[in-house]
This record gives structure tokens, C-alpha cells and sequence, in this order.
């Protein structure tokens, strides 16, 4: 009759199970809190970004309510509409929003950022009545102060007429 050998190792199959489970359970720890670190960071990234928009719209309507001002009194001060515009091109408030006025035409642009800035595109009217609109905004957007440069440092896609041929046709 043969002996039992014993094995050598006495782990069982639960004491593995429960090993392999906690191991498990640390690393899906780790990537949650890892996840979570990355959602917070981009959270604040998009909050702060939210509230620098947010604040040079917040200085376009002020500056458009000056110029509602200023509109207002040309308006009244002027004989015609030819005087409402020439007074228009030497008083309105210049600051540093980089304000023009091209004929009937006014536009300024607020930075939002170093890369970033916000114009505004107005098109003037002489009104008939005080209570008349004296502009309409034509645009409102923001526009990139830096060129886009593509990454072209990896090929992705070669055209299939780039591609040198390897079979060489004879040619008699």
C-alpha cells in the first residue's frame, strides 16, 4: 500500500479565492481613486474656464450699455443722421476693449484668456424714433488669438498613390 504524500503547501482553495478577491478589490480602489482625481481636475479646469467666459460676456454687456448711453445722447444731440454719425466716430468710449468704428459698423473684441477673446460685431442705425433699436448685433463669438498647428509627427494615413510600387512592369 502506498503512503499519502503531504503536500507541501497548505493553502487552500478559499485562502487563494479570498487572496486573489482583496487584490482585486485594491486595485479597483486605486482606479476609482485615480478616476476620481482626474473628473475632479477636469471639473475644475471646465469651472474656471465657465467663469472667465462668463466674466468678459459679463464686460461686453457692460460696455454695450455704455455705448446704449452714448448712442442715446448723439441721438438726441444730432440734427440728422449724418451728424449722428460723424459725432458718433470722434465720442464714443474708447477703452481698452480696442473698440472701432468702420462706417456703420462698430465692433470690439474682450479678452477672455491669452488665447481666447470674445467680439462683438454691431451694425449702427440712425433710428427714426427714440424708442428704436440704434444697433443690431451681427456677431457674437469667440475667436482663437493663436494659429492651430497640427501634430504631424506620426503618419497615420499615406495615400495610396505615395506608396512606391515594388512590382516593375517590364516594358519591351
Amino acid at each position: 500500500m502506498r503512503q499519502r504524500q503531504k503536500p507541501i503547501i497548505t493553502i487552500g482553495v478559499s485562502s487563494l479565492l479570498l487572496i486573489f478577491l482583496s487584490l482585486c478589490l485594491i486595485i479597483f480602489a486605486v482606479l476609482s481613486l485615480v478616476s476620481a482625481r482626474a473628473d475632479l481636475s477636469l471639473s475644475e479646469n471646465m469651472a474656471r474656464r465657465t467663469r472667465i467666459y462668463y466674466e468678459a460676456e459679463s464686460s461686453a454687456a457692460d460696455l454695450l450699455s455704455s455705448l446704449d448711453e452714448a448712442l442715446v445722447s448723439h441721438y438726441q444731440d444730432s440734427k440728422d443722421e449724418e451728424s449722428y454719425f460723424s459725432s458718433l466716430s470722434s465720442d464714443l468710449p474708447r477703452e481698452e476693449n480696442q473698440l472701432r468704428l468702420d462706417g456703420t459698423s462698430l465692433s470690439f473684441a474682450i479678452p477672455i484668456d491669452e488665447e481666447q477673446q470674445l467680439f462683438v460685431q454691431l451694425e449702427l442705425f440712425y433710428p427714426e424714433q427714440p424708442s428704436d433699436t440704434f444697433y443690431a448685433i451681427k456677431s457674437w463669438k469667440v475667436e482663437n488669438l493663436r494659429d492651430w498647428t497640427p501634430d504631424t509627427r506620426q503618419n497615420v494615413y499615406i495615400q495610396p498613390d505615395a506608396i512606391p510600387s515594388n512590382n516593375k512592369e517590364e516594358t519591351s
